[in-house]
């Protein structure tokens, strides 16, 4: 989708000293006026119709200076001409340059032949003229057989050659006419006229080309048009071809006001030649509200045309970019004590490779959550009530186990004491949690003969007591020596939930917990209402960490902690664990560490070590290398051999980098591999070339849409973006973003 410019003020560009008459740039003084003339020169004659100046003669008006080594004033028509190599006329915002000046003093009207310039604008600009004409207070100015480029001079990757150029300097807009887009001297686009912004702001007008190659499309080429409607309003629109698809048009729609923000886009492609000539779109429609300081809201709109679509035209970005598109519309109610929302939410699947079957959608959902401080007593209570709609697909049809549709509340009210000092906690708590269904099955007989009102409700009671000691240490070489002080965190928390039988209940919005040191801490092993995880079970852990006391920052730590089950855990994502058949009387040594080898360099780590196999189930590496903020290298690696039933085995390494080479050129890359697959997810390799007129990038991408595809597709991404123009071609930017971890557009950095 297209981009459209900031709404609020864009940010400085970057200072380029781009032509050497920037130096006359001359200040502003508020005070001057053009009432007196104030005149020095070698030598000169003065008559009361006349006067003739030469040598090193400077001549100020006001904010307008003239220089030359001669000047001749008619006095009576208040006109100053001059002839000479060096004839120059300067203010606050302009520098003009030639062999020839004249000068009108009461129209304030300067012309300029064979002229070179200088503006001083939101871009700065130079180039080349056979004539200048500055005139209208200095807010307009003419050029005839010119040159207009944000480089610098002798060194123009680009400019604009035209045959008249019309700068409107009070509208921050530059028209040119009969004008050829020149790249290294070379011409490579023509148009009979074009206007660009000089400012900065946002100005209507057509913008430059947008155009991608891809191995599944073609070459895409679209031509943008943007409305400046209001200040806090405007659009895109553009036509455009697809040449292995066919004609095509996309568009953006923003509006801005004190209490919302409403973003619209949309693309739409006439006849599809690859998709049986089938008409094909996807629209998205936002809008983030703010009421009061306690009301907001968000409205999300999305739907596309087939499930292909995003596969053969969404922007692909992404690792497993959009396999879903999600609606919604939420309102949101925060008071001190309260956090209340109410949430209708649905989903249209747009990967059946990954997502088998369509998600439930809440339709709607209230969720609440309060809580109040009474001295050392806590007191919350969690509330949800949800109905659940699935859509009519054939995957639903097949299995006549999963319901219609259901109605679940889940109520969970909790209490408890922390008693906290200096050195440790020790901290109680009661949950009550009850949680209650009633369901509709699409086969009446599946309906008839099973129970579909129940409820489920238990207890859960939790101890959680740790304690913080310290002491000062000073190393002499690990980490460059000095005063440390080390941390040791013993840490007991007990849980206690009774089993209830959930094997009747069907999964709606519940996963499994991630594997992590936190969440051996958590009542529960799922995310969501739908199971409850029995438990009687004591988890030990211990965390000690290494704290540089000149700055406090965190140099190494390292977690460990494992759970003891006196009765075994019997829930999962399907059906029930029997009595007696889980014998497990340890969790897996769950061991989380961080190292900061330098201030530029941190690795991170997490695995599980299972008791009962002797071996590693679970573990996550992370290396980041990041010197400075151009300069960006991490790994990461993920592993997954978890003995629950539903786990998916996981086998994979990502590593990312862009890397500023000088202040000019920086490379960027990423390679996504699935081991456990033998397959390549995602490989990019590009280059960026950065100057004070212009950012080039470029990048190939060879990647599958989803793990389950054999298929590889490619992409060719192009973008140059021209420093007060606009950008031409595919938002390499934007890629480089959503893939490598920790970049950044490089704006206003190295110059």
């Amino acid at each position: 989708m297209l981009s459209l410019p900031a709404l609020s003020l864009a940010s400085t560009p970057v200072a380029c000293q781009i032509s050497p008459l920037a130096q006359h740039i001359m200040p502003l003084n508020k005070e001057a006026t053009q009432e007196q003339i104030f005149v020095t020169a070698n030598e000169g004659n003065l008559t009361p119709t006349n006067a003739h100046l030469y040598g090193d003669v400077e001549i100020q008006l006001g904010n307008e200076w003239l220089r030359s080594d001669q000047f001749d004033m008619d006095r009576v028509h208040q006109v100053i001409t001059s002839e000479g190599k060096d004839v120059r006329y300067a203010t606050p915002d302009t520098v003009l340059v030639g062999d020839r000046l004249i000068h009108n003093i009461d129209k304030k009207e300067t012309s300029v032949t064979a002229a070179t310039y200088y503006l001083k604008a939101g871009t700065n600009i130079q180039g080349r003229a056979t004539k200048i004409d500055h005139f209208d207070n200095q807010q307009k100015t003419l050029l005839k057989d010119a040159t207009y480029s944000a480089c610098s001079v002798d060194n123009e990757i680009w400019k604009i050659d035209a045959k008249d150029i019309d700068i409107n300097h009070a509208a921050g807009r530059a028209k040119a006419y009969d004008a050829t887009f020149d790249v290294f001297d070379i011409p490579v686009l023509y148009t009979p006229y074009i206007s660009y912004p000089i400012d900065g702001k946002r100005h209507s007008g057509i913008l430059f080309p947008e155009f991608e190659i891809s191995r599944s499309s073609g070459i895409s080429l679209f031509l943008p048009y943007y409305f400046n409607i209001a200040p806090n309003m405007d659009a895109i629109l553009a036509p455009g071809i697809i040449t292995k698809r066919g004609a095509a048009i996309k568009g953006n729609f923003r509006y801005l006001n004190e209490w919302q923000y409403l973003t619209l886009e949309g693309s739409y492609l006439f006849r599809d030649k690859l998709y049986d000539n089938k008409k094909r779109w996807y629209l998205k429609a936002e809008q983030r509200s703010q009421f009061n300081k306690n009301l907001s809201g968000n409205i999300l709109f999305q739907n596309v045309s087939d499930k292909d679509y995003m596969s053969d035209l969404g922007k692909q970005n992404g690792l497993y970019e959009e396999v879903t598109l999600e609606r919604h519309a939420v309102l949101n109610y925060r008071t001190d004590h309260w956090t209340t929302l109410l949430r209708f939410q649905d989903f249209v699947v747009t990967d059946r490779e990954i997502v088998k079957r369509n998600p439930y959608g809440r339709l709607p959902q209230l969720l609440f959550q309060g809580g109040w401080n009474l001295g050392n007593l806590n007191i919350d209570l969690h509330g949800e009530l949800v109905h659940f709609a699935a859509k009519n697909d054939r995957f639903l049809g097949e299995d006549a186990r999963h319901p219609r549709a259901a109605t679940r509340l889940d109520l969970m009210p909790t209490i408890s004491y922390r008693l906290e000092n200096a050195w440790g906690f020790i901290e109680p708590a009661a949950r009550f949690r009850y949680t209650q269904y009633h369901l509709n099955y699409h086969n009446k007989k599946y309906q008839d003969g099973n129970k579909t009102n129940f409820s489920r409700s238990m207890p859960i009671l939790s101890l959680d007591a740790g304690f913080f000691l310290d002491k000062e240490m000073q190393l002499t070489n690990l980490f460059g020596g000095g005063d440390f002080t080390q941390t040791f965190e013993p840490r007991l928390f007990y849980l206690y939930a009774p089993y209830r039988n959930q094997s009747h209940i069907p999964i709606f919005d519940t996963s499994r917990m991630d594997s992590n040191f936190d969440n051996l801490f958590n009542f529960n092993d799922f995310y969501g209402a739908d199971r409850q995880s029995n438990a009687n079970r004591l988890t030990t852990a211990v965390t000690t960490r290494l704290i540089e006391d000149n700055s406090g920052y965190e140099r190494f730590f390292l977690s460990l902690g494992q759970t003891q089950y006196f009765t075994s855990p019997r829930i999962t994502l399907g059906e029930d664990i029997k009595k007696g058949e889980n014998k497990i009387r340890r969790s897996a040594l769950t061991a989380e560490t961080g190292v900061a080898i330098t201030r530029d360099l941190y690795a991170k780590a997490n695995l599980d070590w299972s008791t009962n196999n002797k071996q590693v189930i679970y573990g996550t590496f992370d290396l980041n290398y990041r010197p400075a903020s151009d300069k960006i290298f991490s790994i990461s690696y993920r592993y997954n051999r978890a003995d629950y039933v539903e786990a998916t085995k996981t086998d994979q390494i990502d590593t990312s980098f862009y890397w500023s080479l000088n202040n000019k050129w920086a490379i960027a890359g990423r390679y996504n591999y699935i081991l456990s697959e033998s397959k390549m997810i995602d490989s990019q390799l590009g280059v960026e070339f950065r100057d004070c007129c212009v950012t080039t990038r470029v990048a190939a991408r060879y990647y599958r849409n989803n793990v389950y595809d054999e298929q590889k597709q490619w992409r060719v991404y192009i973008e140059f973006d021209l420093n007060g123009i606009g950008s031409i071609g595919q938002n390499t930017d934007g890629l480089w973003k959503d893939s490598i971890s920790g970049y950044s557009s490089r704006q206003g950095k190295f110059f």
